[in-house]
């Protein structure tokens, strides 16, 4: 797994944070409008606003009375009658602590939306404990949870395209940071006629219905790659369904695919924004005679550690969650990686070569006395192996880490002075 690297990170949430505001805040104040007639306060009512905030109204009381209403129910011409023979009924709206709803919401709204801000780009480090301190701060239960999600939430159509075109115009990665196997950049469709683009713009406008909550990008028109996979799942943490550093660009496999509905924490798991196997865990040659016969991924630190926790879940887990635990089991990666030897063969015997004297890298050489050993060893490095030296840019391209972590091992346990200088790079 490698990290997610990205640059000027600073003007990213600024930017992602006005472009999400807007929609954000038409939504809660949508929910709030809905909420406010549920507990009988006073809100307009106009008939032109009632189909933007009815699906509300109709989803909070089927939650609160464990049934679902028609559609007919809550139109223009039946909300109000509706709505009146709810709350004049023997009703159980009092169980869903609305006042408390009202509050966070209005949190939410005051002071510059500082705490909606915070909630969008919320670091990847302090996203769980952001969601417990939120949920105990205001006490919120699971019901509640559930109305927030009505306007807190990747569903709808307007949120979600707002988070998938603000990652596609950036990039973040080329390939999976799960995997780093699968390509996970997103490239337009540009060539299209004006037929079809018009009809497509009719679409957007004419759908502005909830997405089911899974689903991505297989509309007419677009060439997406990468799939934006929740860290943390919205059903489990739907405060955090909108969040920057919850949404990890990936591959189709390892995300619908490997993951699927396995529930990711911070304990089992390792989220690519805050780091990568690093030394953590290493891909290892094992060799029969001259050749690779096998592909290892050793873990390298201590069992009874939040590191190994996050890689291979519990050491002695016996039971059926064990292969949900730990990114190297989820993402199946020693499955993945095993069928490489060819692969680990040519990095070997590349840089054996280099080192050996054939002098493979010597067209990167410049003029005695400019010579800088480091910048001549990664160009070498680059141009023959084809993969990024440095782990800043493993994300650029495919086999990145395991190909560093062959040329690293090769060098382990070689003490000649010849080697120094790349020793200390590999450091």
């Amino acid at each position: 797994m490698i990290q997610i690297k990205i640059s000027e990170p600073k003007a990213k949430e600024a930017e992602y944070t006005e472009q999400m505001l807007v929609p954000l805040l038409e939504r809660i104040n949508l929910l709030k409008i809905s909420l406010m007639h549920i507990s009988g306060l006073s809100a307009e009512i106009s008939g032109n606003g009632i189909k933007s905030y009815s699906k509300f109204t109709a989803r909070i009381l089927g939650l609160a009375e464990g049934k679902k209403y028609d559609s007919d129910d809550f139109n223009a011409a039946s909300y109000l009658t509706t709505l009146n023979a709810y709350l004049s009924g023997p009703n159980k709206s009092a169980n869903l602590k609305i006042p408390v709803l009202l509050g966070f919401i209005s949190d939410l709204q005051k002071e510059d939306n500082s705490l909606l801000k915070e909630l969008l780009t919320c670091r990847a480090e302090d996203l769980s404990s952001m969601n417990a301190d939120l949920i105990q701060r205001y006490t919120l239960d699971s019901k509640q949870l559930k109305i927030l999600k009505c306007a807190i939430t990747y569903g709808h159509k307007k949120l979600s395209g707002v988070c998938k075109a603000f990652f596609r115009k950036h990039n973040f990665v080329a390939f999976c940071p799960y995997c780093n196997l699968e390509r996970a950049l997103y490239i337009p469709e540009i060539e299209y006629d004006e037929e079809e683009q018009a009809m497509g713009e009719v679409l957007d406008e004419s759908d502005d219905e909830d997405e089911d909550e899974d689903s991505d990008d297989t509309e007419r028109g677009t060439a997406s790659v990468h799939q934006l996979d929740h860290f943390f799942s919205q059903t489990d943490f739907p405060l955090l369904s909108l969040s920057m550093y919850n949404l990890v660009p990936s591959c189709a496999t390892c995300n619908s695919f490997n993951k699927g509905k396995i529930e990711f924490s911070d304990i089992y798991h390792r989220n690519p924004y805050i780091r990568g196997f690093d030394q953590d865990a290493r891909f290892v040659p094992i060799k029969d005679g001259l050749k690779v016969s096998r592909i290892k991924l050793e873990v390298f630190c201590e069992p009874d550690t939040a590191q190994y926790r996050q890689l291979l879940g519990e050491k002695d887990d016996k039971s059926k969650k064990h292969l949900e635990r730990g990114n190297i089991n989820v993402f199946k990666l020693r499955g993945k990686y095993a069928i490489h030897q060819k692969k680990a063969d040519f990095v070997l015997n590349a840089v054996n070569k280099r080192v050996t004297g054939l002098r493979s890298y010597a067209r990167f050489k410049i003029p005695w006395g400019q010579i800088n050993k480091e910048t001549v060893y990664k160009n070498w490095y680059e141009y023959e192996i084809r993969t990024p030296f440095e782990i800043e840019s493993f994300n650029d391209e495919p086999f990145s880490k395991f190909n560093r972590d062959m040329h690293d091992h090769y060098f382990e346990g070689k003490n000649s002075s010849n080697y120094k200088f790349i020793k200390e790079m590999i450091k």
